[in-house]
């Protein structure tokens, strides 16, 4: 297509040698050739496709790490991997509406168990994705996925490719249900942290239906998305990543997006300005902030895992500037230390501390 285009915009230069016909119709083929070439762009890259289907959409940089992580899951180079981000920040938006309308056009003839708290959220976003692929706007970009003629339940529809959507609720039966991409959107309710408050085993709960229900509907080679706010070190993240590191089970990516950076930016200032994000955490408990904005926990961690078992991304933005700062040249010496994880490990802590490094004076 590419190759094409060049062509065409080479033979613009000697537009004056062609008949006026033949100017309409090399004039058209090139607009139909980019028309396609940006279509392929939607069908390849998730943040293309948001921007397409919702005008609207404020994009923060963290969009563009959320979006890589589903492109990697989607198109296979990785198969587990768990988002921690902060209320309010597009989470339900893009992995329970848009992701797997996205997996479907793009694998018409997959499975698809998406999962939120209650059954009645996971079958509003089921009719959200449902009418989104039976949409002028979805066709345009994948004609090829349609839905079947008798879907018209809001969350149990099939493609007329023989693919499937299942919206479920925690809890809920999974019996007689497969999955290619099993998304679980925030497993966990206010209703449960306010009852963790005297029984905090009852995060466990949803690990207990995780590992009995959804987990073994995955068919082979099945990949997983969590999304969530994080409540607890009993949460299913917190249980995932034990079990992960101490029965050597399956590895997984874990991106932690704080609402604030260390650096004291804020993670999507488009939106959320830091003014706006210091008022919600002066109004409310030091623990709750620390929880569902930060992904911090003041207690230490009572289910700890083998570090080496999960890969930890606290954000891409941190990583950029720990690579730009340890690479100044004032930092040689500690550019010569870190020939071992341990004190790797070390000059990380310093770095995270202040997002700098110390000066010699």
């Amino acid at each position: 297509m590419t190759d094409l285009k060049k062509l065409a915009h080479l033979a613009l230069g000697k537009l004056h040698l062609l008949t006026r016909e033949e100017q309409e119709l090399l004039l058209m083929e090139i607009e139909k050739a980019e028309k396609e070439e940006v279509r392929q762009k939607r069908q390849s890259s998730f943040l293309p496709f948001v921007h397409a289907i919702w005008p609207e959409f404020i994009e923060g940089y963290h969009h563009g790490i959320v979006a890589e992580a589903f492109e990697e899951v989607v198109f296979g180079s990785c198969k587990r991997v768990i988002i921690n981000m902060p209320p309010r920040h597009t989470k339900s938006e893009f992995a329970s509406y848009l992701l797997p309308a996205w997996f479907l056009g793009n694998f018409p003839t997959k499975k698809v168990i998406q999962t939120s708290h209650t059954a009645e959220l996971a079958v509003g976003f089921g009719r959200k994705v449902r009418n989104l692929v039976n949409s002028e706007e979805f066709q345009q970009i994948f004609d090829v996925t349609k839905l079947q003629q008798d879907s018209k339940a809001a969350g149990r529809w099939s493609t007329n490719k023989g693919g499937e959507y299942f919206a479920i609720g925690v809890g809920g039966a999974v019996t007689g249900k497969g999955a290619d991409l099993l998304i679980i959107d925030d497993p966990h309710s206010e209703q449960e942290a306010k009852l963790a408050v005297h029984k905090p085993d009852v995060f466990d709960n949803v690990y207990e239906w995780y590992t009995s229900g959804p987990r073994q509907r995955l068919q082979p080679g099945g990949r997983i998305i969590i999304v969530m706010t994080r409540w607890s070190l009993r949460d299913l993240t917190g249980h995932v990543i034990k079990a992960s590191g101490t029965r050597g089970g399956e590895e997984w990516k874990v991106i932690e997006l704080p609402a604030i950076l260390p650096s004291g930016r804020p993670l999507w200032p488009q939106y959320w300005s830091l003014g706006e994000l210091t008022k919600l955490k002066e109004e409310l408990p030091v623990a709750k902030w620390n929880e569902l904005f930060l992904n911090f926990f003041l207690k230490p961690s009572s289910i700890g895992c083998r570090p080496c078992r999960v890969i930890i991304l606290r954000s891409s933005i941190l990583f950029n500037q720990f690579i730009e700062e340890i690479n100044k040249p004032g930092n040689q010496s500690l550019r010569e230390l870190i020939v071992t994880p341990i004190l790797l490990s070390l000059v990380c802590s310093i770095f995270l501390k202040r997002t700098t490094f110390p000066r010699k004076r």
